[in-house]
């Protein structure tokens, strides 16, 4: 089993996000997008997890400028 871990862009702790002891009392539970730091509590949307950021990723990186070969 692969463990993963993110930062929190606010304090910087790292922890695995499929461990979160802060969210086991919200009613929303796992329908949830949120990460939530076990530290601060700081919360936000991982762009992986969610259907509209990955599809704002892929336009952004496909509309990205293309650099223009030397010559």
């Amino acid at each position: 089993m692969i463990e993963v871990t993110v930062a929190c862009p606010l304090c910087g702790t790292r922890f695995d996000p499929n461990q979160a002891e802060a969210c086991s009392g919200c009613p929303l539970g796992s329908g949830c997008y949120l990460t939530c730091c076990p530290r601060c509590h700081y919360s936000w949307v991982e762009p992986d997890r969610t259907a509209a950021s990955r599809w704002i990723s892929r336009v952004l990186d496909t509309k990205s400028p293309k650099t223009a070969p030397d010559g």
